[in-house]
């Protein structure tokens, strides 16, 4: 069973977002190293997905600000 946990918590200039994750029962019982996989492929889509709309709906979009890069 997978279980994801996002906080998000405002910051003064944007989101600070932690995620819990749990991956448990039989079949990760019986191979965890080769399970693991799933979660981290899981985790980096998600992220991926959350960094992409946050640039993109932000009002400072990279190369926008001085300093900032993409």
């Amino acid at each position: 069973m997978t279980t994801h946990e996002w906080v998000y918590t405002p910051t003064p200039t944007g989101s600070h977002v932690a995620t819990h994750e749990s991956f448990s029962g039989q079949p990760v019982q019986a191979d965890a190293t080769g399970m693991q996989s799933a979660p981290d492929k899981s985790l980096t889509d998600s992220l991926g997905h959350l960094k992409a709309t946050a640039e993109s709906t932000s009002p400072c979009r990279a190369g926008s600000v001085p300093g900032r890069a993409r």
